[in-house]
This record gives structure tokens, C-alpha cells and sequence, in this order.
């Protein structure tokens, strides 16, 4: 369903979309017509392709797939695969309690897409964006957080390698609802401080922050999603950016900014294809 919502945008930039798994024609039949997808699906259920491209996990099994599932499915992610056949950039997941949404590999590929919709928040000395690959996930979903801090010409703020300045600092508050990988800071630029007889760390113009939050399959989660409104419920990122802004003359006060994220979660898709056409291949 997320690749179905996605697929505009791959076509967009180029990319052509299709879907492989184990399953047989007849469910893959079943589960376009029920849900609508318009992109091929492309039936393996000898898993002979995805052994071949990397993609099989030995290790799954019906007990730690929600909803069920046969042994030996493959590893949820996604694969570019250029014209000539050649695999450009693979996105795989090692769980499907935490897996890449669409947006967020479209992200990966596209980063100026992210900033599409983005939102401005008041900053000392600088203009801050908030934006993110997807609104709404379900549990299990990894989405990719992105905060774009622009400086004014002549403006730096510390990188996070410089020793005895304050350093630019992203630090979300810790929960038990979200999987947080580390924050992604930009690669810095030197700047040769005659005077100090020093090379210091630091950032200009656009400073890109990114983060990928993973949403707990949680079961208190799961039971609020069933008893809200439109089994839909809305969950809050926070945190607070830290930086130091300097010019050419002068360094300004430290400061944070709080900064937050709205994203909309609703339930897992639990229906599946009748029995009679999930027989295994003859």
C-alpha cells in the first residue's frame, strides 16, 4: 500500500516500480484487486530470485512475521536496479518489526524531496525547516526525520568535531515508543583562524540533519489504534536543536530551539488472502 502511495514520486524521477515475493500468482491476484495496486507484482514462490539478488532470509518464520507467514520470505527492502540490470543502491531491512516506509528510501535517493513540504520555525541567526518522509505509518515502520538549518553568508555554527566550542547538537527525547538510529550530521568544512593559528570544524549555508525513527510494534499501541477514532492516532517527536552561531567578528550566544514532529499512525493490515489460494507451488 505504501509503494502504491509512492509511486507517483519514483515515476517522477525516472523509476519505473514492481514488488516481488514469495507469494503465487493467484494471492498476488487477489491482494491487487482488493487493494488496488496499479504496479506489477511479480510472483517467486521458489524464492529463487531473491536468493539470487541477496533478498532471502533463512531465519524468518511464521512467528516473528505479523500476521503469519511462511518460512524463508525475503528480507523487507528495496532494490535499484538500472537499466542494465545492475543493482545501484540496496535498501534491506533485517526485520519486519522495522522496516524502511517508501518515502524514506525515496528520501535516501531523492534528499531534496524530503524539504518538499517542509515547515519554518523561529531560530536565532538562521532559518529552520522541519520535514519528514511520510505523515502517516504503521507499527513497524522506519521514517526518516529531516531538519534543514540555513545560515546567512558570512555565518557558521560549530561541527560536532570541534573540541572547545559548542558544538551543533540535534538530541531527541527518549522513548520507549520509538527506535532512534543516530543523527546523520553533514560533513564539515575547515575554517583557518589565522589569528588563533587554528583550523576549526564548523558548517555554512544549508546544514542537513537527518534521523530514521522506528515506530515499536508495541501492543498497548495496537489496542489505542482500536479504539480510536477512525482507528487512527497521532504520535509526537521532540527534541531540541543546539547550536552557536558565529560571524566574522562575533560569536552569539548559545541557544536551542525546541522542535518536534506530528506523525499519524494507523493500524497494521492484518487481512489476508483466502487459504485456498495461498497453496504452496506444486
Amino acid at each position: 500500500m505504501e509503494l502504491q502511495a509512492a509511486r507517483k514520486d519514483f515515476e517522477a524521477h525516472g523509476l519505473g516500480l514492481a514488488a516481488i515475493t514469495y507469494d503465487n500468482p493467484e494471492t498476488l491476484g487477489d491482494f491487487a484487486e482488493r487493494k488496488g495496486i496499479e504496479y506489477p507484482l511479480l510472483a517467486d514462490p521458489t524464492s529463487e530470485t531473491l536468493r539470487r539478488f541477496g533478498m532471502f532470509d533463512p531465519d524468518a518464520s511464521a512467528a516473528n512475521i505479523p500476521g503469519g507467514a511462511a518460512p524463508g520470505v525475503a528480507y523487507p527492502g528495496y532494490l535499484w536496479i538500472d537499466r542494465a540490470g545492475v543493482v545501484r543502491e540496496r535498501y534491506l531491512d533485517g526485520s519486519y518489526d522495522d522496516r524502511r516506509t517508501a518515502g524514506s528510501v525515496i528520501g535516501a535517493l531523492f534528499p531534496a524531496l524530503l524539504s518538499k513540504e517542509s515547515r519554518t520555525l523561529a531560530a536565532p541567526h538562521a532559518t529552520l525547516a522541519l520535514a519528514q518522509s511520510d505523515r502517516e505509518i504503521v507499527p513497524g515502520n522506519r521514517l526518516t526525520l529531516a531538519l534543514d538549518l540555513v545560515l546567512p553568508e558570512g555565518m557558521h555554527v560549530y561541527a560536532r568535531e570541534a573540541r572547545g566550542y559548542r558544538p551543533i547538537e540535534l538530541a531527541l527525547e527518549p522513548s520507549p515508543t520509538w527506535t532512534l538510529s543516530p543523527v546523520q550530521y553533514p560533513a564539515a568544512e575547515t575554517l583557518k583562524v589565522a589569528q588563533l593559528d587554528e583550523e576549526i570544524p564548523v558548517h555554512t549555508g544549508r546544514v542537513a540533519l537527518r534521523v530514521e525513527a522506528a515506530l515499536v510494534v508495541d501492543p498497548a499501541l495496537l489496542r489505542t489504534l482500536e479504539t480510536s477514532p477512525g482507528q487512527r492516532t497521532t504520535l509526537h517527536l521532540k527534541g531540541v536543536l543546539r547550536y552557536q552561531a558565529c560571524d566574522a567578528t562575533q560569536c552569539f550566544p548559545p541557544c536551542e530551539v525546541p522542535v518536534a514532529w506530528d506523525i499519524a499512525v494507523r493500524p497494521l493490515d492484518f487481512e489476508r488472502t483466502d487459504p485456498f489460494l495461498r497453496k504452496p507451488p506444486k
